[in-house]
């Protein structure tokens, strides 16, 4: 019994000993690179790689109104990042919060007119 439970204890040490290796190889990039300068316009490019199964780069070239292109490639497949839809969400969570508090003040307008004529 006890031998059991010992063995179960040192299978599960050894696994967890593989699985924060694992994590830590995917995880510590191994190769990065920066460039940047300044021709018309400033731009620069960056490329990290902590794997072969995960890589982030991107660029930007200075050009207004265009953001910074970046992608993550998990095991081959590209995920790009958009920072345009993340600041379109936030504007559209912006105006939503903008009409309820105009609704509100509405509300609040209604009701204290209300309130003067009930007096």
């Amino acid at each position: 019994m006890y031998i059991a439970i010992t063995l179960l204890y040192i299978v599960g040490a050894i696994l967890l000993l593989l699985l924060f290796l694992v994590f830590f190889i995917l995880s510590v990039p191994f190769r990065y690179l920066l460039e940047g300068g300044y021709d018309v316009r400033p731009w620069f490019t960056f490329n990290i790689r902590c794997s072969p199964a995960f890589i982030f780069d991107g660029k930007w070239d200075g050009v207004e109104k265009k953001d910074l292109k970046a992608r993550i490639i998990l095991f081959g497949i590209p995920i790009k990042i958009d920072p345009q839809k993340m600041r379109k969400k936030e504007k559209t969570e912006d105006k939503n919060i903008k009409s309820n508090k105009n609704k509100q003040k509405v509300i609040g307008a209604i009701t204290s007119i209300l309130d003067k004529e009930f007096r």
